[in-house]
């Protein structure tokens, strides 16, 4: 029961008729906005550009810890 924000970036010249590499980030809380600008610039032409992050509360502890740890609140999301 998680709200994602997801944000896609086309090249410029987008045909839905085309396929396109596509690069995923997760973790865009923190970094969408800075890698979004990167990617634009060097590679929008050439490629599909999708960042996944959370709608509101960032939850990073829980997705990037292994799956139960009693000592670190919120842990235990990983898979």
């Amino acid at each position: 029961n998680t709200d994602y924000t997801i944000q896609i970036l086309y090249p410029d010249n987008y045909k839905a008729s085309e396929a396109y590499p596509t690069v995923f980030m997760f973790d865009a809380d923190w970094y969408a906005e800075e890698m979004r600008t990167i990617f634009h610039d060097k590679y929008a032409a050439q490629c599909v550009f999708v960042a996944v992050g959370y709608k509101g509360k960032i939850k990073r502890e829980r997705d990037f810890t292994y799956p139960q740890d009693n000592i670190m609140w919120g842990s235990g999301g990983g898979k």
